[in-house]
């Protein structure tokens, strides 16, 4: 393999991680939708919170809505945090791939400082 077709190798790479990063469109993750359904759940949980009076709390029935919307927004928080990790590995293999590109051009061209 030539450095010619390594860098295009490792330019295709680098490209494909950065178009599967949230908020591009053809990215599966879409963290805004993400957000904002934390939010609500965020807001189902206040609303169930304030419904509730804490001096007629007399069996576990009493408390299972709040119980179970904070358990779906905790869910949500993990699903966030899961396409985040997600996000960052994709945007470290494309740095890494531009860096190894970087490299390359610099060393078979060291007079040159475009890069």
């Amino acid at each position: 393999m030539t450095n010619r077709d390594n860098i295009s190798r490792l330019y295709n790479v680098a490209a494909s991680a950065i178009l599967t990063l949230p908020g591009q469109r053809d990215s599966s993750c879409r963290l805004d939708a993400d957000v904002k359904t934390l939010e609500k759940l965020c807001d189902a949980v206040t609303m169930e919170l304030n419904s509730i009076d804490p001096g007629r709390i007399a069996e576990a029935f009493d408390i299972k809505g709040l119980h179970d919307r904070l358990h779906t927004v905790l869910v949500q928080l993990r699903a966030i945090r899961h396409a985040l990790d997600s996000a960052e590995a994709q945007a470290e293999g494309a740095i890494k791939a531009i860096r190894i590109i970087s490299a390359a051009v610099e060393e078979s061209n060291p007079d040159d400082d475009t890069l």
